[in-house]
């Protein structure tokens, strides 16, 4: 389950954001991830993450084009990245002077932005107490939960 948000980048008079511009304005850290799904720091791709390594969840997934930025968010993750993942879309809407943006095929202003992060909150939890229920003790199965971290591949299994 994700969310995806598209930001049009219209204006005629001013030149687009790149992805560089957007990694920027975000603050935040970046990387690809290799064909192991490990994190390689500070390098872009198909598929570039930004993430706060204060405070690490699942990262959101962006790509821009001359017409378009497009931000993913994973879900099930953290309230606080699912705030971080507002605030930059926010920032970006303000730095393109645009209140509007697209959430998964539907138009959203930033006065939207308290309930989308509640109704994310909210599908955060209802996904984790989904997968609780499934991998409820006795359990016959195992769950392998990979963490990747910039030091390396880390294994837990639960159940």
């Amino acid at each position: 389950m994700s969310v995806t948000v598209e930001i049009r980048q219209k204006s005629i008079f001013r030149k687009p954001l790149t992805l560089e511009d957007v990694i920027r304005l975000s603050g935040l850290s970046y990387g690809t991830a290799d064909e192991n799904f490990r994190l390689i720091e500070r390098e872009t791709g198909n598929c570039t993450l930004l993430y706060d390594p204060e405070k690490l969840a699942r990262g959101m997934e962006l790509s821009v084009n001359e017409n378009a930025i497009s931000l993913k968010l994973s879900l099930p993750t953290s309230k606080a990245e699912i705030r971080r993942f507002y605030e930059v879309v926010k920032l970006l809407c303000t730095t393109l002077k645009t209140k509007q943006f697209i959430l998964e095929g539907q138009t959203q202003t930033l006065r939207d932005i308290d309930t989308l992060m509640q109704n994310d909150a909210n599908a955060s939890m209802g996904a984790l107490e989904d997968l609780k229920q499934i991998f409820r003790p006795p359990c016959r199965q195992n769950l392998i939960l990979f963490l990747i971290r910039s030091r390396g591949l880390r294994t837990g299994i639960s159940c």
